[in-house]
């Protein structure tokens, strides 16, 4: 079974090269639960890309209206 791009767990780091937004802001977010993340083997937090485009999306979204 092959998961999907958006589906694959990545790094914060990776995030958030990804997204364009500043390290600092994952690790805040992450430590106030207000991204999900999870963790396999080690204490290395990971998140998946369509978790976080969603969340990104609804904060823009809430801001506009």
């Amino acid at each position: 079974m092959e998961l999907q791009e958006n589906e694959k767990l990545i790094t914060l780091k990776q995030a958030s090269e990804v997204f364009g937004l500043p390290l600092f802001k994952f690790y805040r977010a992450a430590k106030a639960g207000q991204i999900p993340t999870y963790t396999l083997f080690n204490s290395r937090k990971y998140v998946k890309l369509r978790e976080i485009a969603e969340i990104i999306e609804k904060s823009r979204a809430s801001a506009g209206a």
